[in-house]
């Protein structure tokens, strides 16, 4: 930074002198420490080296494990299977996201279905559900945003369009309603007949799969939220305002740099213990899971370590632990 010219002018200005900058101005804090270091040993025989490697220490690293291994004990994961799943791809030049598609109904071939949209454009992933005349889910679409929400619902509107054809239905839509972080805009697109926060959509869903839930805990792709409840309505809500370390984006990006696919984490993360790596922000919590990765930490336990941390982060920088309750529904997206 004190080779950029502007940044010296600016300052300059702000404190009304001139500042020194040289050549060397970026190798200052180096400089400072070699010549400390020189203070230091002065007087003292000197070592010949040959090569760089002899300026090394070599040392056994010491591997602690600070969390147990990962169990899941407490509850089980939901089972998502359904009547069919399937990729369905856009047409090339379209969006480059294939979208998945989940069938958990089946539709009478030849006939109509009366229906009801949601769609979710998230940051990170847009999702839709079909909604039959019971509130059972129909069908499941889940696509990467990818920064092109528009083209993300087109997307999935494509997938739509293409799983009723094949199933020789037609569906005749009673009503959309759009939420997450781009549903003001796509809610005008197509003209949805509901636009609502993801809050409320989060305590009304929650409410349907259990009356009885009190707490709601989600790990979004981008931000995190902790919300309360009482008689199904939303008695707190808090979230993350600094940046996206306690999220899902974190967690994809660390098993992108592992080379772990996302749908193998699980596997290799359940049942590894871990050492601690810093909660405070994605810097710290990168750092020191290279740090871990250089004492010889193998990938599974760092993988497991960057769960951990993810979990710290939550629930000291967005829930208030005092008030999680009895019934507890978590949500995450990647």
């Amino acid at each position: 930074v004190s080779l950029n010219r502007a940044v010296k002018t600016h300052l300059e200005r702000i404190v009304g002198r001139g500042l020194v900058v040289d050549d060397l101005s970026h190798l200052y804090g180096a400089c400072g420490a070699a010549l400390l270091l020189l203070d230091a040993i002065d007087g003292r025989r000197a070592v010949r080296v040959s090569s760089v490697d002899d300026i090394f220490r070599r040392t056994q690293p010491k591997r602690k494990m600070h969390f147990a291994p990962l169990e899941l004990k407490l509850s089980g994961l939901p089972d998502f299977r359904g009547v069919s799943r399937y990729v369905f791809r856009p047409e090339e030049g379209l969006f480059k996201e294939g979208v998945e598609v989940d069938v958990y109904e089946e539709m009478p071939a030849g006939g109509g279905c009366r229906v009801r949209l949601g769609v979710d454009i998230g940051s990170t992933s847009t999702k839709a559900v079909l909604l039959d005349g019971h509130s059972r889910v129909t069908a499941g679409f889940y696509t990467r945003t990818s920064g092109r929400p528009v083209d993300a619902v087109r997307a999935v509107f494509a997938a739509v369009d293409e799983m009723a054809r094949a199933a020789g239905v037609t569906l005749t839509f009673l009503g959309a309603a759009t939420t997450g972080a781009g549903r003001k805009l796509i809610g005008a697109i197509i003209g949805a007949d509901l636009v609502i926060d993801e809050i409320t959509a989060h305590a009304r869903a929650a409410s349907e799969i259990n009356p009885a839930v009190d707490t709601i805990i989600e790990i979004g792709g981008q931000d995190s939220k902790f919300t309360t409840l009482k008689d199904g309505a939303v008695t707190f809500c808090a979230m993350n305002t600094v940046c996206a370390s306690g999220t899902g984006s974190f967690i994809e990006e660390q098993a992108q740099r592992l080379s772990c696919p996302l749908d193998e984490y699980q596997s290799r993360a359940m049942g590894r213990g871990s050492p601690m790596a810093s909660d405070r922000c994605t810097v710290f919590m990168e750092r020191d899971l290279n740090h871990l990765l250089g004492q010889g930490y193998d990938r599974e336990e760092v993988l497991a370590a960057a769960l951990h941390s993810v979990r710290e982060n939550y629930l000291t920088k967005v829930a208030v632990q005092a008030a999680i309750g009895s019934k507890i529904i978590a949500r995450e997206t990647i």
